[in-house]
């Protein structure tokens, strides 16, 4: 910009000039020095704008390369930042899965021992173990279902899920806490809701609701869960008798982001990302002096035939364990015997291999990840290769997203861990009723192998 008008200086300069020296008809010299004066006057401010303008354009450049420089500081601090989340929810996992094999454990032993014939005071203390347990348990998988949720690993197992069961379940988990503030806690639910969902996901969600509603309750007042059809859809809400909820606070319950109460607590945001990972968005209702109820709708399943209690339905199965906790091996133990199967367990494939080949079990019970030897989806296949018809049903603390596809194209059901007892017996059940009745050379006691030795394979690589 400064040599254009360097450059028309030079050429006006002199015309200015010419007009002042140079005598021209018709011109007085009083005119030709006002034109000289204001072509001088507007050079001057041709160079003050062009000069101006530079400068400009220098500021422009400049803040484009800082610009640039941020951006790419920018990159790099978002990489770092995701790098360090990435690292993060490897470590949370891991640790995870180290936690949840006591966990695990301890629900299975407790749920054991509260099915017992106990006097009375046994009995309470038993009862009061388990709450605790699934207290326990359902606070490590909500820290655990932050880190999934936050890596979009998270994904719902959909299934037939009988609402009753599901609420009583719930509801008697927390009836020692209730009881513990002074409160009451029921369920007015309509017979043979049925809904299309994730089981653990949909008790997680409900446990969360019914817990802060006690949390928002004084003593004296009763929390109440109930179910009932509407059009076409199930529609579960969680209603208490506590103080009445401002417009901030209701937003705050529905807030995905951030904890929903001063403790810090994420039991609540968590909650709300699962239900609308379930397509069950919450919605908060609230009147003057009726408290609070959080509503969510879920789609039905058509029918209303009983899910099968699953009390006594294992009665003479043999299933193999495999797992390589102790604690875990001995407590699906207790839970299976006290059901009338006949319990083989194994710490690693060889000796799951060595107890199958001794007495073929009817359903094999496999750990994804084994400490020695084969991972739990090669020794599926291994005994898969020699008896057709065996069910297996693999189970896992960390399901890894790429382990749980290649045992779902097998056909294998996968189970996470910790799972209630009655899950675990529904699923062994199902899986033994679905599998080839044996015959032949294969079920022969000795285990003796069929013509062909060979795993199928989709697992044989794995």
């Amino acid at each position: 910009v400064v040599r254009p008008a360097a450059s028309g200086a030079l050429l006006l300069g002199p015309s200015a000039l010419a007009w002042l020296l140079v005598p021209a008809p018709g011109l007085s010299i009083g005119l030709r020095i006002g034109m000289a004066v204001a072509l001088c006057a507007g050079i001057v401010l041709l160079g003050r704008r062009a000069r101006a303008l530079d400068a400009l354009r220098a500021e422009a450049h400049a803040l484009r390369e800082a610009h640039a420089a941020l951006g790419g500081r920018h990159d790099d601090l978002l990489g770092r930042v995701r790098t360090a989340e990435e690292a993060a929810s490897r470590t949370i996992a891991a640790i995870g899965h180290r936690l949840r094999q006591p966990v695990y454990a301890l629900r299975l032993f407790a749920s054991s021992l509260v099915e017992q014939p106990l006097e009375p005071r046994a009995a309470g203390l038993a009862r009061r173990l388990d709450a605790s347990g699934h207290a326990l348990a359902h606070d490590l998988e909500t820290v655990l279902d932050l880190s999934r949720l936050q890596t979009g690993v998270l994904r719902p197992e959909r299934e037939p899920v009988d609402v009753e069961a599901v609420v009583v379940r719930v509801t008697a988990a927390l009836e020692v806490d209730a009881s513990g503030r002074g409160l009451s806690l029921g369920h007015e639910l309509e017979q043979g809701l049925r809904v299309d969902t994730d089981r653990r996901l949909l008790e997680r969600v409900l446990r969360t609701l019914l817990l802060a509603a006690l949390e928002r309750s004084a003593s004296g007042e009763g929390v109440t869960i109930e179910a009932r059809r509407e059009a076409g859809r199930c529609v579960i809400e969680v209603i208490d008798g506590g103080r009445d909820l401002d417009p901030d606070e209701r937003a705050r319950l529905l807030d995905a982001r951030t904890p929903a109460d001063p403790s810090g607590d994420p039991s609540p945001a968590v909650a709300v990302r699962l239900a609308a990972l379930l397509g069950a968005p919450l919605g908060v209702h609230t009147e003057p002096g009726a408290g609070t109820c959080v509503r969510l709708e879920l789609p039905l399943i058509a029918g209303s035939a009983p899910i099968a209690s699953p009390a006594d339905s294992l009665a003479g199965l043999h299933v193999l364990v495999v797992d390589d906790e102790p604690a875990v091996r001995a407590g699906t133990r207790f839970v299976l015997e006290d059901r009338g199967c006949r319990v083989s367990v194994a710490a690693d494939p060889a000796e799951a291999m060595d107890a199958a080949l001794a007495d073929r079990p009817d359903v094999a019970l496999i750990d994804l990840r084994l400490a020695r030897g084969e991972s739990g989806l090669q020794l599926a296949a291994r005994l898969r290769g020699r008896w057709s018809g065996l069910a297996v049903v693999m189970i896992g603390g960390d399901l890894p997203q790429q382990a749980v596809e290649v045992a779902t194209a097998a056909g294998l059901p996968v189970l996470g861990k910790p799972i209630e007892a009655e899950r675990l017996v529904r699923a062994l059940r199902e899986a033994s009723d679905r599998a080839a009745p044996p015959t032949g050379a294969g079920a022969s006691a000795s285990g003796a192998p069929r013509a062909s030795d060979t795993p199928p394979n989709d697992l044989r690589a794995r």
